[in-house]
């Protein structure tokens, strides 16, 4: 008899529970199996002909059960003669193996219940049998089944994606797998977003080291412009120094065009440059992203 779960409940009325229950099922087996007996009576084992079905359908509609369900419970009846069927398993299990060619050696075989330790089919146990998903996922890879059934739907991702530990937990198993870190790197989204957020946390580190140290923050920003300022000078220096030397050896068409690209380059980055002064917003569109990365925009 099985123990309690892991409830608040007595193992005594958990037991008297199971009992009724097991009882009732039992009952409802014999209902089942039944009317599929009858069925098989007023249709009998390869039958061809439509009449016998309709009339089925009009015994079915007397009754009071769906037609189809009945037709269900006939197929399920032919394939289990009543000296084939196993009074400690449930009509559903029956109907899981019906179809199977070797059911009755199968139905005879039950695998062992884990949580009482006897031998018995359950559905889920039937599912398992017949390499099917279980009703109740149990074991990691039936859970990771299950999930990824849910998880090719766009929709359902997203909506999931919205817990951030959830989505944090994915996004570092995804990236320790090569395949999709490259396809993840190769994405200029992905890589966006991965530099802003990079830049968000070292601007609240920097922060936070300026708020324990006041007396940085006017020596941070002197040296950021002297910083800037160097960057331009030496810029200019050496194209100065570059053009003097090539002065008398110009270039041919293909080494025009090279250093064209180059300076639409210097060109772009010139503008933002100017833009983020002005405005602050060190933020840019794909085109630019590729146009400093030396891509073809």
């Amino acid at each position: 008899m099985a123990e309690a779960p892991d409830v608040a409940m007595d193992s005594r009325l958990w037991k008297r529970y199971v009992k009724e229950g097991r009882a009732f099922a039992h009952e409802e087996s014999g209902a089942q199996f039944g009317l599929g007996d009858i069925a098989l009576e007023i249709v009998p084992r390869g039958t061809t002909a439509k009449a016998p079905f309709r009339i089925l359908h009009t015994y079915a509609e007397d009754v009071g059960v769906d037609a189809e369900q009945l037709e269900l419970y006939r197929r399920v009846s032919a394939a289990w003669p009543k000296s084939r069927r196993d009074s400690h398993a449930c009509w559903t299990v029956h109907e899981l193996f019906s179809l199977r060619d070797d059911r009755y050696e199968l139905i005879r075989t039950p695998p062992v219940y884990k949580r009482t330790g006897e031998r018995r089919w359950t559905c889920d146990g039937a599912r398992r049998a017949l390499g099917k998903s279980a009703g109740r996922p149990s074991t990691v890879d039936e859970r990771a089944t299950a999930a990824m059934k849910y998880l090719r739907d766009d929709k359902v991702v997203r909506r999931v994606m919205h817990d951030d530990h959830i989505a944090t937990n994915a996004a570092r198993a995804a990236m320790t797998r090569p395949e999709v870190a490259h396809r993840m790197a190769a994405d200029p989204q992905v890589r966006k977003s991965l530099r802003r957020a990079d830049a968000e946390r070292e601007a609240q580190l920097e922060q936070a080291v300026r708020d324990r140290n006041p007396a940085l923050r006017g020596m941070e920003h002197g040296v950021l412009v002297m910083d800037l300022v160097g960057y331009c000078q030496r810029f200019v220096a050496s194209i100065n120094k570059t053009l003097d030397d090539i002065a008398g050896n110009p270039l041919n068409a293909r080494e025009r065009t090279v250093v064209e690209q180059q300076l639409d380059r210097v060109d772009a980055a010139s503008t933002f440059c100017r833009s983020v002064l002005a405005t602050g917003d060190t933020s840019m569109d794909e085109q630019l992203e590729r146009i400093l990365r030396g891509e073809e925009p």
